[in-house]
């Protein structure tokens, strides 16, 4: 799963508002949130500053929960 599903899960953002913000269409932004088209840098870097300042890109847009842990 992506880090940017976990932050929308945690600040209660639908991809309907992901898709208002980008100004793009739902079927689009739920693509690019599953992963199956890509966020272009312009998406990802407004995404970041505008909805998850808290959080850094390379959480936001890498996978977080099958990584395997570091040793």
């Amino acid at each position: 799963m992506k880090g940017i599903k976990i932050a929308m899960t945690v600040k209660g953002i639908t991809t309907e508002a992901v898709a208002e913000f980008l100004h793009i269409h739902s079927n689009s932004a739920a693509n690019k949130i599953k992963g199956k088209s890509p966020f272009m840098v312009e998406e990802a870097l407004k995404l970041q500053e505008g909805l998850f300042p808290e959080y850094t890109l390379d959480y936001l847009f890498r996978d977080v929960i099958s990584r395997q842990p570091e040793r």
